[in-house]
């Protein structure tokens, strides 16, 4: 809620009040008014507390411009401070101040500030944008340092920049990003050397709740003068990849189609096993051993997923562009996806050089069946036009005992 609109509710809530008292007795009614005095306090108050008490972002996410705190530090999951030198104790500046920028210091330099305001503000030769944030080191040269600490486990990605804001010396400064002053292996280092040029940085962290991320501004090749450096960053947290994604073509492991479908099995509620594997072109999966066989029924494995991926359009004929192939050269004796349940889809797989079937489906007999859908079998990912030349990759196409259809399947040999 803006200003202008706790104004307004507080009036009406004063407004309410004095209505309702309006043409009463003063002194009959003294003691009401006294406890209703209190009550327009604590309903202002529930309004104010009600709109201050607002999420960092709707997103979750993190942004040390638009975070930055006028009314506390450290101001969770911010804090503004400096060290002495790289890594060592970090002290929170306990002085705030307003002027033409709102800032935090121990009454001069180091600090860090903010600019509220929606034009550019020049202090000196500093020249801050429109909402920036920035730091300046220490005559003794101390670090100004913004520390963010992780309210909670979870893997982010940390994206923004670092930029001189001295237009005359100009910046030169030593910048650092750090994970739990591990200053030996920083997350991100570099030098300014120059000015309103933005040095990029974007990396993803895990981190475990209270663990600290400093970005720090130490002084440079000239001093400490003309050391202005403006910070944008963000931090997000990531979404882990969800288990029924296949994003590599390894055998086993996170991220594997074997992973995928172990976890299907384990967490049947429908569920869908789709393929984001990055990089253009055929991604080919050689199983070292079988797969494990599909259990859980109203399930599927949708190779059209992939990106880049497409179904048939013709009537006649088949552009379709399969881009998951499963091959059986190194899995032994096996099937290429087994089913042990009913009412299984699979569609958009090339799946050939198993020994036993292409697809095997063992539900029980007369139940509803499993669905082949756009798979070319027993062939290359170059689908029918390559039929003749493949019978050096066998598979033998379905086999089952429930009702199934193939639905545009292309197989070989049967």
């Amino acid at each position: 809620m803006s200003l202008h609109g706790i104004i307004c509710r507080i009036s009406g809530i004063l407004a309410h009040t004095l209505r309702r008292r309006e043409g009463t007795s003063r002194s009959r009614h003294a003691e009401r008014s006294r406890d209703g005095a209190r009550t327009i306090f604590r309903r202002a108050l529930l309004v104010l507390v009600a709109a201050a008490w607002q999420p960092t972002s709707a997103n979750g996410d993190y942004d040390v411009a638009r975070d930055f705190s006028v009314s506390g530090n450290p101001s969770p999951p911010w804090s503004y401070g400096s060290s002495a030198t790289l890594g060592s104790a970090f002290n929170v500046y306990p002085v705030f101040s307003r002027g033409s920028v709102d800032q935090w210091s121990f009454g001069g330099l180091p600090n860090v500030w903010h600019n509220a305001s929606t034009a550019t503000v020049q202090q000196a030769t500093n020249f801050t944008p429109p909402g920036g944030f920035g730091l300046h080191p220490g005559s003794g040269g101390e670090y100004s340092v913004v520390r963010w600490t992780a309210p909670a486990d979870g893997t982010f990605r940390i994206t923004g920049y670092f930029m001189g804001l001295d237009s005359s010396y100009p910046t030169t400064t030593d910048v650092r990003v750090v994970l739990n002053n591990n200053v030996a292996a920083p997350l991100f280092s570099g030098y300014i050397s120059t000015y309103n040029q933005p040095l990029n940085f974007s990396f993803d962290v895990t981190t475990a709740g209270g663990d600290t991320i400093d970005f720090a501004v130490g002084v440079g090749g000239n001093g400490f003068f003309g050391d202005a450096t403006g910070l944008a960053a963000l931090i997000a947290p990531l979404t882990p990849p969800s288990p029924l994604v296949v994003t590599n073509t390894n055998d086993i492991g996170t991220g594997s189609l074997r992973e995928a479908i172990n976890f299907l099995n384990a967490n049947c509620a429908a569920p869908t096993i789709t393929f984001d594997i990055p990089g253009t072109g055929v991604k080919t999966i050689h199983p070292a051993s079988a797969l494990p066989a599909i259990t859980c029924s109203h399930a599927a494995i949708d190779g059209y997923s992939q990106p880049g991926s497409s179904k048939n359009s013709l009537a006649v004929g088949d552009n379709a562009v399969l881009l998951i192939e499963l091959s059986g050269d190194l899995a032994g004796v096996s099937h290429g996806i087994a089913i042990n349940t009913d009412s299984v889809a699979v569609s958009g797989l090339v799946i050939n050089r198993f020994s036993g079937s292409g697809i095997q489906i063992l539900a029980p007999i007369n139940t509803v069946g499993s669905v082949a859908l756009g798979n070319f079998i027993g062939t290359d990912p170059s689908g029918p036009p390559a039929w003749e030349s493949a019978a050096w990759i066998p598979a033998t196409a379905i086999s089952s005992r429930a009702t199934w259809a193939t639905a545009s399947t292309c197989i070989l040999g049967t």
